[in-house]
């Protein structure tokens, strides 16, 4: 579902609408919210929680909120389907996510992924700390990673 052109008309209560009508035998979710300039965490941890609470079977997650500047730690999951396998998402230039959040994502890996996308350029807050605890989470089986960290403190060396 690509909303990433619906910029001032896409709100909270519209993401938080959708997480509600996600069906339970969901495999695959694709979101692409990018640019929602009046998305808060409000609207996105709603979706997150959905996905993680109705959605047992899901397989693949790609949600996209590039750009959605409103954005902070509050905004991201903390937990995932058991069965998921392939992981995608977009925070680029969320300038207020900081390590705490990526640590939250990293300690909520299932074991189950094999594929992991994290697009955080320009996420200005996050540190060597932050890129480390990502590290050591990571799960055994994991086949395929691609890490975004242009412009971040842990990528200035």
């Amino acid at each position: 579902l690509n909303l990433s052109q619906c910029y001032s008309a896409l709100k909270d209560g519209a993401i938080r609408a959708l997480g509600r009508k996600l069906p339970a035998s969901l495999a695959e979710l694709h979101l692409d919210l990018r640019c929602g300039e009046d998305l808060t965490d409000e609207g996105i941890s709603a979706i997150f929680s959905a996905v993680s609470g109705s959605a047992p079977g899901l397989r693949v997650l790609n949600v996209n909120c590039n750009w959605c500047n409103q954005l902070t730690d509050k905004a991201l999951p903390t937990s995932f389907p058991g069965h998921l396998h392939t992981l995608s998402l977009g925070f680029d230039w969320c300038s207020k996510i900081t390590d705490f959040g990526l640590c939250g994502i990293a300690w909520a890996f299932p074991p189950t992924l094999q594929e992991l996308v994290l697009q955080l350029n320009g996420c200005n807050h996050l540190t060597e700390g932050g890129a480390q605890t990502l590290a050591r989470s990571l799960p055994k089986g994991l086949q395929r990673i691609e890490l975004w960290l242009t412009g971040c403190l842990c990528a200035k060396r």
